[in-house]
């Protein structure tokens, strides 16, 4: 049983710490920070969440997928760049896992492909070019992929059969290629 200081931690989202710009999905002030967990708004019961830098993003039971806070590159997956308060919609009926970076989000489909979207000034979308995205992109490449994990500047994932993968900034040997060099595109890790 709950008690005053510790919430009922039931099936919805919670969040807590600094709501400047939203990302705490409360709908409340930007101003409004909480030391301890509060409620995602919206009535959605999200039971995969993941923080970015000044986001977040949440997948409820019927595999649909929510982001709210800072959105500059897109990284919310809505289509804008406006900044939400509020859990937005990004998609339906289709994903299975999300993580949320610096200023980009990546997102697995319950098929297994991979999507990513927000800023790509470093390739860390996997998509082939360094253009920003407004809404999820297909990560080209074969097979089936089983987890993601993404960076402030890259991202990595692991294909069905336990192949990793990385992509984006390389300064410091981040994708574990053997090389400096950034890559666009997932390149397979030594």
């Amino acid at each position: 049983m709950p008690t005053e200081n510790q919430p009922d931690l039931d099936a919805h989202g919670w969040c807590w710490g600094s709501n400047n710009p939203g990302q705490l999905g409360t709908g409340g002030s930007a101003a409004a920070w909480s030391a301890v967990p509060v409620p995602v708004a919206g009535g959605q019961a999200l039971s995969l969440l993941s923080s970015g830098m000044v986001h977040g993003c949440g997948i409820n039971s019927a595999t649909n997928l929510y982001c709210w806070g800072f959105n500059a590159a897109g990284q919310l997956g809505i289509g804008t760049t406006a900044t939400k308060n509020l859990p937005q919609l990004v998609g339906a009926d289709w994903w299975r896992a999300v993580v949320a970076g610096d200023s980009h989000t990546c997102g697995l489909t319950v098929a297994g492909l991979r999507c990513c979207w927000g800023l790509n000034i470093a390739g860390q979308l996997g998509t082939g070019d360094f253009t920003d995205r407004k809404v999820p992109a297909n990560v080209p490449g074969e097979g089936v992929w089983a987890a993601l994990a993404v960076g402030t500047y890259h991202s990595c994932g692991i294909r069905s059969g336990a192949e990793l993968y990385c992509w984006g900034d390389n300064r410091f040997g981040q994708l574990g290629t053997g090389t400096t060099a950034l890559s666009s595109v997932p390149q397979p890790v030594l």
